[in-house]
């Protein structure tokens, strides 16, 4: 019996172990490929002594809070924590509490719908960092991001520039000017120009003209517009609205670079060259994807041979565009979910080349997180290994580190009619 014993105990040890070395496991996707806020830090000139403005604007799109139906309508709530903290210690820490009501269900999952929250902090020019947390109330899920920001001296002589604003919306309300921030800085669905908001600061009222120039530069550092605009400086703080031209300018990431010029104040210009990236996208386009022919090289797993070719033949990156989203419409998976995976495989799958381009990228990107994952990574005699079971399609793929280096291969390539390209 006490053999008996021991020969049970030894197999329930064996079958403990072997359940430890074949780690099973579900791969989930998540919906990595929208952020879950955004925010802008902007510093400008402050009227208390030897001190800067820092407007911190956070946005937080509906699509990433979660609502409750309450009787006839929908709420949700989330709090916004900022703390700012100096070389030596926190300057400040603070919570701020929102609430919302909606009344129909579309408005809940809109990625175009967001709440927003602008606060203003006065503090001593130097660097800092700023971090900033959001909290649904309802799920109790937090989200963090962290900036270090340097708070400049607007106080000599000199003419200075705040930082850029880009604006949303703007309306005259009894002859003022009331804006609506761009925090986003997405300029891809509004007109064929967009506009920006900055302040010129000048030691002594002017009452003169000088040349505010503004350069575009696309993610290659080419520049890709320019231009100018005299503006008059009548007052110490002059703000300015300045509209840009974006008819050229077709999805993708750039970065606007503002800077002042004048020969006949040139001793008093501060030569600062004041930047902010933005980007032009189309709200129907995953916010993972801001890179065009990035993008139209990955869809060539799903797409054949003469598809890749009318889509590559568009004359110009507009064109090219408008052939990419034909090719997206009413297909499965849909364009946000096929790059939603192409996002997640980069996140996960990376090893030597990015994440899309591995067989585990290839795979996930083609048929989407599978119902079951084996996974073998410290077996005797045998290099890592996974196996991925995919039971509604009714296909297995087997994966072998045999490097070491944590890609993992197919053990038979899937060149078939479903996988078109690497």
């Amino acid at each position: 019996m006490k053999k008996f014993k021991k020969v049970l105990v030894l197999a329930i040890y064996l079958l403990l172990a072997s359940r430890l070395m074949a780690q099973v496991d579900v791969l989930k996707m998540n919906d990595a490929d929208y952020p879950k806020f955004h925010f802008n830090l902007l510093n400008f000139f402050s009227v208390a002594d030897s001190q800067s403005r820092v407007d911190i604007l956070v946005q937080v799109p509906y699509k990433n809070l979660r609502f409750i139906k309450e009787s006839d309508k929908f709420v949700a709530s989330y709090e916004i924590t900022i703390i700012i903290s100096d070389l030596k210690t926190t300057v400040y820490d603070r919570a701020y509490n929102r609430n919302l009501e909606v009344r129909d269900f579309q408005t809940t999952i809109s990625q175009q719908t967001y709440d927003l929250t602008q606060k203003y902090f006065i503090l001593k020019p130097g660097k800092y960092s700023v971090e900033i947390i959001m909290t649904d109330n309802d799920s109790k899920k937090s989200y963090k991001i962290r900036k270090n920001l340097d708070i400049r001296d607007f106080k000599d002589e000199k003419i200075h520039l705040s930082d850029i604003m880009f604006i949303a919306k703007a309306n005259e309300v009894d002859g003022r000017k009331m804006i609506i921030p761009n925090v986003s800085s997405n300029v891809g669905n509004l007109e064929d120009q967009f506009q920006i908001f900055f302040e010129i600061y000048s030691g002594k009222i002017l009452n003169d003209s000088i040349k505010v120039k503004y350069s575009i530069f696309d993610s290659e550092e080419e520049l890709v517009g320019s231009g100018s605009a005299n503006q008059f400086l009548s007052e110490k703080t002059n703000p300015v609205f300045l509209t840009i031209d974006k008819k050229e300018f077709v999805f993708g990431n750039y970065k606007l670079l503002l800077e002042i010029e004048s020969e006949k104040y040139k001793d008093v210009v501060n030569k600062e060259i004041i930047g902010r990236n933005f980007l032009v996208r189309w709200q129907d386009m995953p916010i993972s994807v801001n890179d065009l022919d990035l993008a139209i090289r990955q869809t060539g797993y799903i797409a054949t041979s003469e598809e890749m070719d009318k889509i590559k033949s568009g004359k110009d990156q507009k064109d090219k565009l408008e052939k990419f989203i034909a090719f997206w419409k009413d297909r499965k998976p849909s364009l946000e979910e096929y790059f939603a995976r192409v996002d997640y495989a980069n996140e996960k799958f990376k090893a030597h080349r990015d994440g899309w381009k591995t067989d585990m990228g290839m795979v996930f990107i083609v048929f989407g997180a599978p119902d079951n994952i084996d996974r073998h990574p410290f077996e005797l005699g045998n290099p890592p290994y996974e196996i991925w079971d995919y039971y509604t399609l009714n296909r297995r793929f087997i994966f072998v580190d045999e490097t070491g280096f944590g890609e993992y291969r197919l053990t038979n390539p899937i060149w078939d009619d479903t996988i078109r390209i690497r």
